[in-house]
């Protein structure tokens, strides 16, 4: 028998067992400061150099995501004030009786966790951003690579904000104008373009976006309204 005795289970234990789950004894902190400030590095660096100091792009994904769909449901629970608002509104009226339910559903839904929604624009980002950031030569895996950490960014942002989105107005104008600030710097400075470059071409990748992201619900729509 082994008689070599197992390190007692302690708080500590716990906590470091638990980061490194998630990459995290080591890795966000670090992740976080280069994307924030020099995110063409950052994406040098876990390119090219070194992936190891990174957290990984789908574990940070997991986490950011699961964080901000947690204070969602924290601070927006869906009731029937989504459906009541919707009812009242002149241009939903006009909307075929047997799509309503559906409607109804998905847009409490995506008013709801529009994090989600938003990380279902990811491929559709990716594919903007292969046609109208060609400079570098990634390919589409770098493409959705680049486009997942800056979601995560973008995610952080949310998740500083939303306890005050509720209470404060300007909050969400704010949250948009930071989170709009950083996007354009991000791609401005990971493919080295001027900011008017920047600015139209990160345009059109928002428009191939939500183009994708409005045929998803559409289908959706769709199934829920004629599928049993």
């Amino acid at each position: 028998m082994n008689d070599k005795k197992l390190e007692r289970i302690t708080l500590k234990s716990f906590y470091s067992t638990l980061l490194e789950q998630f990459h995290l004894e080591k890795g966000i902190g670090y992740t976080i400061k280069q994307f924030m400030l020099h995110p063409q590095k950052a994406i040098d660096e876990y390119f090219y150099i070194d992936r190891k100091r990174m957290i990984r792009p789908s574990r940070f994904l997991l986490l950011t995501v699961a964080i901000a769909t947690f204070l969602s449901y924290q601070f927006f629970p869906l009731g029937d004030k989504m459906a009541e608002e919707l009812a009242q509104n002149p241009d939903y009226q006009k909307i075929p009786e047997q799509y309503l339910p559906a409607i109804s559903y998905i847009t409490a839904l995506v008013n709801k966790y529009f994090n989600l929604v938003f990380m279902s624009s990811l491929p559709f980002v990716s594919v903007g951003t292969l046609l109208l950031f060609p400079m570098k030569g990634y390919n589409f895996a770098e493409h959705l690579i680049l486009n997942i950490y800056l979601f995560c960014i973008q995610t952080i942002i949310f998740i500083i904000t939303i306890p005050f989105l509720e209470s404060f107005v300007t909050a969400a104008y704010i949250q948009i104008v930071v989170v709009t600030t950083y996007t354009l710097y991000f791609y401005n400075k990971v493919f080295g373009l001027s900011w008017f470059q920047s600015i139209w071409r990160t345009t059109l990748v928002w428009i191939i976006s939500q183009f994708g992201v409005s045929i998803i619900i559409l289908i959706l729509v769709v199934y829920m309204t004629y599928m049993p």
